[in-house]
C-alpha cells in the first residue's frame, strides 16, 4: 500500500491505494509540494521500482528488508537514509516495527513492516494545516515524524513506571504469585527500548554532521530537542531498573515476613506441646509401680495439667509480647 500526502502552505492532496496502480502518479512532478510517501512494502519487486526511480544503494535496500536492524544513518548523495524501531501499545500490548526513511530534497519516503503507526497526529495537523507543519519543508516533516516515535519510547517507559507503582499496592493488597513474572516481563520491555534509544542518539549525533545541509537552522533546534529527549529517557530507564529491583526486594522482604508469621505459629505449637508431650510420654511407659495410675482423679488431673501448662505458657508469651 502507498499513502502519499503532497502539500505545501496553501495546498494538501492526500490519496491512497496499492502501490503498483499509483506508482504512475507517485512519479509525477510535485511541482514545488512537500512529498510524503508512507509505503508498506512486503515484496522485492516493489522496492526495485522505488530503487530504479530515487536511484537508491543496495545497502539502503538490505537495511530496508532486515527486521531486525538497529537504528542506522547513511549518508548519500541524493539522499540520507535513517532506520529504527517504532513502538506504540495496542490492545494485544507492545507493537514493535522497523520504520525507515529515505529523505530528499522535498520527499520523505516512509517504509513501514505493517500498517498502523504513531504519525496521526502529524496527518492530522498536514491535513487540517495546523502549525508550522505544512510552512515548513521535508526536514521539518522529517523531524516531526521522528518526534513522533520518539515521545512513543517515553510513553512506553511511563506506562511501565505506572505498571510498577501498581504492583507495588497489589504486593500488599491481594496475594501474587506471579509478580516476579510481571516484574520480569516489564524489566524485557524496558530493556529493549533502551536497546534501541542508545544507537539512534548515536545516529542522530551522526545525522546533524553528515546531513548538516539538509536542515534548517530552525529545524536544527528541534533536532536537539529530540537528542535531549532521548538523553531523559536513557536517565529514566535507569531509575525504572532501581524501582524494579526495589520492586523485587519489597516481594522478596513480604515473602520473608509471611514465612516468619508461619514459622512464628509453627514455635508457638511446638513449644507448647513439647512440655505436654512430656508428660503423655511419662505416663505412657507403663511400669507396674506408677501409683498415679491407680488414682481415681488421675486422668483429669493429667489433663487439668497439661490444660494449666498450655494457659500459662501462651500467657507467658503474650506478656512478653511473642504474640
Amino acid at each position: 500500500m502507498l499513502h502519499l500526502i503532497s502539500f505545501d502552505e496553501n495546498n494538501f492532496e492526500e490519496t491512497k491505494g496499492d502501490f503498483k496502480d499509483m506508482f504512475p502518479l507517485h512519479n509525477q512532478s510535485n511541482h514545488g509540494l512537500v512529498r510524503w510517501k508512507d509505503i508498506d512494502v512486503d515484496q522485492d519487486s516493489e522496492l526495485e521500482l522505488l530503487a530504479q526511480h530515487y536511484k537508491l544503494h543496495h545497502l539502503t535496500l538490505e537495511d530496508i528488508r532486515s527486521q531486525e536492524q538497529l537504528p542506522k544513518f547513511e549518508s548519500f548523495e541524493s539522499y540520507f537514509f535513517l532506520t529504527l524501531k517504532m513502538m506504540h501499545h495496542e490492545k494485544d500490548g507492545l507493537v514493535m516495527e522497523q520504520v525507515s526513511f529515505v529523505c530528499g530534497k522535498n520527499f520523505i519516503i516512509s517504509f513501514q513492516e505493517i500498517p498502523g503507526d504513531v504519525f496521526e497526529t502529524v496527518r492530522s495537523r498536514l491535513s487540517l494545516g495546523q502549525g508550522y507543519v505544512r510552512k515548513r519543508g521535508s526536514d521539518y516533516l522529517f523531524i516531526r515524524l521522528l518526534d513522533s516515535i520518539v515521545d512513543h519510547y517515553g510513553l512506553i517507559l511511563e506506562h511501565a513506571r505506572e505498571r510498577i507503582s501498581d504492583l507495588e499496592d497489589e504486593i500488599f493488597l491481594i496475594k501474587k504469585s506471579d509478580i516476579l513474572v510481571e516484574v520480569m516481563e516489564i524489566k524485557k520491555m524496558i530493556s529493549s527500548v533502551r536497546r534501541y534509544i542508545f544507537p539512534l542518539k548515536e545516529s542522530l549525533i551522526k545525522l546533524k554532521v553528515e546531513a548538516d545541509s539538509y536542515f534548517s537552522k530552525y529545524t536544527h533546534n528541534y533536532l536537539n530537542d529530540i537528542q535531549d529527549q532521548l538523553n531523559y529517557q536513557l536517565s529514566y530507564f535507569d531509575n525504572l531498573r532501581d524501582m524494579l529491583k526495589d520492586l523485587q526486594d519489597l516481594h522478596n522482604s513480604k515473602l520473608n515476613v509471611e514465612m516468619n508469621k508461619v514459622m512464628k505459629t509453627l514455635t508457638v505449637f511446638t513449644v507448647i506441646f513439647i512440655p505436654l508431650t512430656f508428660l503423655v510420654g511419662v505416663y505412657g511407659m507403663n511400669f507396674k509401680f506408677m501409683p498415679e495410675l491407680n488414682w481415681y482423679w488421675g486422668y483429669p488431673l493429667s489433663l487439668m495439667i497439661m490444660f494449666v501448662i498450655a494457659v500459662s505458657m501462651l500467657l507467658y508469651m503474650k506478656n512478653k509480647k511473642w504474640l
